[in-house]
Order: structure tokens, then sequence, then C-alpha cells
């Protein structure tokens, strides 16, 4: 299965390189070892840093990209999130359903999974971070049912990548992440959490760990 990995940047200005961790780098590199994967470095910022329309915008440029190939993945590693171990892609190209999520912590108000509540096929629920009890049951598991939806390590086959585009959630979240969601929740298409595959999240000089925090 060939698989295009996505992660948007920008060049840093001092270094003169992609301002991806390099432990995030490293980690990335390692998954190529194992499977057919291309690694696109999106570095076309139109806006000024950190404004996340650039990141939509990386997104919507490598989903052409992706289109115009013979890919049956589209994978996003943002370049903060720390892949845990060098099969963590495989484990979730290897998932069944159609939008796999692996689980690290979105850094707003307080740190919550990304990993949202499956409640129904038409609206979003909220973290699992709010619910310890199926938490618990998930990691158990496994896999596990989600409806999104923070999109730093991602995979979406490829029936949703034609099906969806990735767009503004609203005029005030440039994020596709939301939007994207509930798209895809309300077409039928089936997301499903890997919750063997936790991934570390760079804020402010240091991890933070999905399970420990």
């Amino acid at each position: 299965m060939k698989v295009l990995i996505v992660t948007p940047t920008w060049i840093d200005d001092a270094l003169k390189v992609a301002a991806i961790h390099p432990r995030c780098e490293a980690a990335i590199e390692a998954q190529r070892m194992s499977a057919d994967i291309d690694w696109l470095i999106g570095i076309d910022n139109p806006y000024p840093i950190p404004d996340h329309r650039n990141v939509l915008h990386q997104y919507q440029a490598a989903r052409e990209e992706f289109l115009a190939g013979e890919y049956a993945a589209f994978i996003t590693v943002e370049h903060d999130n720390l892949l845990p171990d060098e099969g963590a892609l495989q484990r979730m190209m290897d998932t069944p359903g159609d939008v796999i999520y692996a689980p690290y912590l979105l850094r707003h108000a307080r740190p919550e999974l990304n990993t949202w509540r499956y409640t129904d096929d038409r609206e979003l629920g909220s973290s699992l971070s709010q619910y310890p009890d199926e938490l618990v049951e998930a990691r158990q598991f496994g896999i596990w049912p989600v409806c999104g939806a923070g999109m730093g390590c991602t995979l979406f086959r490829r029936e949703v990548i034609e099906a969806i585009p990735f767009e503004a959630t609203g005029p005030d979240n440039p994020c596709p992440d939301l939007g994207f969601a509930r798209a895809a929740l309300r077409a039928g298409f089936r997301s499903y959490g890997r919750f063997d595959v936790p991934v570390a999240h760079y804020s402010r000089g240091r991890w933070l760990y999905p399970f420990t925090e």
C-alpha cells in the first residue's frame, strides 16, 4: 500500500531548515523503513507564522498531490508530534476503518485527548478524557470507535480524501479538524482511535504524553 505522509511546517529563519522537532523527524524517517511511504514536508506559508490558515493551505495542496498519485492512504504527522515506535504507522495502516486517529493531547485551555467519543452519525461527541471508564476500555482493546477530531497524527483512506475536501471549520476557525470529522461522520465513514499508538505532543519545552498527564 502506497502512503503519503504530510507534515505542515515552515522554514526557521535562524537555522534555515524546516521547523520540525528533531525527534519527530527521526521518528518519521524510521517509519519509512517498513512501508512504501513518501513524505511531503509542507513549507508554503502564504500567511504570517503562526497563522493557522497556513496549515489549511498546506493540507489542501497536499490533497491535490495525493489525488494525482496512486496513494492508498494520506497520513498527517504534524511537526511537533512524536510517534512512539517504528511500527506505529504500520499498526494504523493495519486498522480496519476509514479514518484512524492516534491519540495525543490537544494543547488548549487544558490538555485533552484528540480522540472524541462516538455518540451517533450526526454530531461530534467530546474528548474521551471526559469519559475515564470508556477510555480504560479503549486502551484495553487498542482499537475503539471515535468521531475525531484532532488531525495531528491521523490516517485517511483514499476514498475519504476523494469525498471530503479540507476546509475551514468555520469563519473563526481556519483549522480543518472539526469540520472534516463532522463531514466524515455524516458521510458514513467509520473512524477509530488506535490506542496503542500514543503520540507525544511538544509544548513549551516539554513533551505531553497522552495517558500520563
